[in-house]
């Protein structure tokens, strides 16, 4: 709509969670949980006609490429492919801004994944620290920590 505009009021995540077993020194198989979550407030022609917010709960199943493992530091590729679960709560407001109680929500299944070229860890034998570049659900740039059982 012409004079429509959104402002974001909070944002959360990408926040992910990583699972995988090693079937080879090279070669591990696990899961890609993620999930991401925002606030908007919806401005019609300088009013706010609605509170918007958008949930995504991602599942993905992953295959993980270690190229290089040292006792402390390692270099990988990643890749992950799935399903993601999209809600969406548009609350309207009356004329001072104000929420309503007439709300709509929607929501949909959509296609999603991840592709990360390099990644680089470092760390002792059971935590260590990583940093990844890549496409995709988790984003460009990525950072955490990882913990092995």
């Amino acid at each position: 709509m012409f004079g429509e505009k959104h402002e974001t009021k909070r944002r959360i995540g990408p926040i992910g969670l990583e699972y995988y077993y090693h079937t080879s020194s090279l070669i591990g198989v696990g899961a890609v949980a993620v999930f991401a979550t925002s606030n908007q407030d919806c401005i019609y022609n300088d009013t706010k006609t609605s509170d918007i917010t958008k949930s995504f709960f991602t599942v993905m199943p992953s295959i993980k490429f270690n190229w290089l493992r040292k006792a402390h530091w390692g270099l990988y590729s990643k890749v992950a492919a799935g399903a993601t679960y999209a809600r969406f709560n548009d609350e309207d407001c009356d004329d001072n801004g104000k929420k309503t109680g007439d709300s709509a929500v929607s929501s949909d299944l959509l296609f999603n994944f991840q592709a990360s070229l390099i990644g680089v860890e470092a760390g002792g034998a059971h935590l260590r620290c990583f940093a990844e570049l890549g496409v995709g659900e988790q984003g460009i740039a990525l950072a955490g920590l990882r913990f092995k059982f």
